[in-house]
Order: structure tokens, then sequence, then C-alpha cells
């Protein structure tokens, strides 16, 4: 995918319908789901690395390249920003094992707000009027959801302020999409271990059947590592603004998988909000298409 638009949306796209799957693993608590994606993901991505170096082995510069690419600044900034993913997903724990939902999913309906106030803010990026016009009628929508739901603010703001500064450190991190994901997980596999090894000694194992192996590592693969280096690719080719304003296709694709399919229930405010929001994605997208092809049909004229 050489569009980083493509890959940014894919992204979001793929968490967005997670929840069909996640429901899958429901037996088992947050916080077992949560310690064992982790460990899985480092071990799937771990292995991947490894194999992909033998492979290439005649190469040592490739094989130098894949584990200590980057300066000491990037390796820093990677650390950060895996101390930032943890805390993200402790926010996320907390407002599961609270019973805190709607927190959670507020927070990823404020989240592109601040991702593209720290785009023009901290980056300078220029933002275009569509742009502008876009933010604006999400963040009507937005607000009609911040209203209706009426709820303290401090998980919310975790939420989407460490996902927002996630987004801005991989941004200005230029290591591989691969390699930088991989020090990430390293430094997230040795406190999912300790959280295990709490749980086991807590005598709350989970129960390691053939089905909830496979869909641990399914899961994995498929709804941790694609989503997250997709989105990793994309951030570091696309203005803050954009990718902040795309965030959007997440949390409302996931409340019409809960809507139509899950058979949650929808408050006519909620639904009047997600009509301006996915206006808002469409003037995106629409923009940046616009944009994109604009060369080509020149050129067939011309």
């Amino acid at each position: 995918m050489r569009n980083p638009v493509v890959r940014i949306v894919s992204a979001y796209i793929i968490w967005g319908v997670s929840p069909l799957f996640w429901i899958l693993l429901s037996h088992l608590e947050a916080l077992d789901q949560l310690v064992w994606r982790a460990i899985f993901s480092w071990l799937i991505l771990s292995a991947a690395l490894v194999v992909f170096a033998f492979r290439r082995k005649r190469n040592s510069r490739t094989k130098r390249d894949i584990f200590f690419e980057g300066t000491i600044s990037e390796h820093w900034l990677t650390f950060l920003a895996a101390l930032t993913l943890f805390a993200h997903w402790l926010f996320f724990l907390w407002a599961i094992a609270t019973e805190r939902t709607l927190q959670s999913s507020l927070g990823y309906f404020v989240s592109p707000l601040l991702t593209f106030a720290v785009g023009v803010l901290f980056l300078h990026e220029v933002a275009t009027k569509t742009q502008k016009a876009a933010m604006t009628i999400a963040g009507c929508g937005a607000g009609i959801l911040c209203f209706d739901l009426s709820t303290a603010p401090h998980i919310t703001l975790g939420i989407a302020g460490t996902f927002t500064l996630y987004g801005l450190l991989k941004k200005k991190s230029r290591l591989p999409t691969t390699t930088g994901f991989a020090i990430e997980l390293s430094i997230i596999a040795p406190l999912a271990i300790m959280g295990a090894g709490i749980r086991q000694f807590q005598g709350t194992n989970i129960d390691f059947t053939l089905r909830n192996i496979a869909l641990l590592l399914l899961g994995a693969a498929l709804f941790t590592l694609l989503p997250f280096m997709l989105f990793s690719s994309g951030a570091q080719d696309l203005p803050l603004t954009l990718a902040g304003l795309l965030l959007y296709i997440n949390p409302v694709l996931q409340f019409f998988v809960g809507w139509l399919i899950l058979g949650e229930g929808i408050e006519l405010l909620q639904f009047g909000s997600f009509v301006l929001i996915w206006i808002a994605i469409l003037l995106i997208l629409k923009d940046h298409f616009l944009q994109l092809f604009k060369p080509i049909f020149i050129r067939k004229l011309q």
C-alpha cells in the first residue's frame, strides 16, 4: 500500500470492526486479553524478524539495520511511544473494568480533535479550508456526544491524550515501522509477562484450549500487529491534521457495529452526531482524492 491514506484508513477500519472478533473472547477477562495480546504480538513479530534476518544472513548490514537502525533520539522516541501505548491500554482497561465504556468510546471521538490541534499548533501544519470545515462539523458531532453522555472527563481525556501523544511520537520518529513497533513491544512485553504472572499467582489462569490460543494468536496478528503497523507507517507520511480527521472512522464504525450487528441501543442525538461526523469524513476523503488525481486529469486534458 503506497498511499498513506489507504494505509491509515485500513488501520482505522480494522479497529472499527474489531469488536466482532473480540466478542469471541468475551469469556476471558479484559486484563487477560490485554496481557496475552501483548505477549503473543511480541512473540509473532520477534519470530518474523528473526526469520527475516536469517533468510538474509549473507547481508550482515541487513541484519544490523533490522535490529539497530536509527539514532539514539529515535530510540528514545520509540521508548516513550511504548510507555504511551501501554498507558493508553491501561486507560482503556480501567474503563472496561469500572464499566465506563461510554467514556472510553468518547475518548476516541475527542482524540481526532486533539490530534488536529497538535498538528496545527505544534507541527505548524497548514489545514485546508475543507479540513477546517470538516473539523468544525466533526467537532459539533463530538460536542453533541459529550453533551448527551454527560460523563466525567478523566478516562475520556486519558484515552484521547495518550492516543494523540502516541501518534505525535510516531510522526516524529523516522524508524522503519516494523523496527519501531518491535522495540515498543519488547518494552511492553516484560510488563505484560509480569501481569500474566500476577494473574497466575492470583489463581485467575485462563484456559489455554486450542480455541483460545488460536483466537489470541489471530487477534495478536490481525487486530494488533497489522493495524498498528499500518497506522505507524501512515502517520509518518501524513500530516497529523489529516490523520486526526480520518481517525473518526474507528469509533463511528464501532458504534455502527454495536448498533446494527450486535444489537446495542442508539439514541437519536447519537445518530445525529454520527451523521455529522460521517459528512466530515466524506469531505476529507473527497478533498484528498481530488488533490491526488488532479495532476492526472490535468495531464489528460493537455
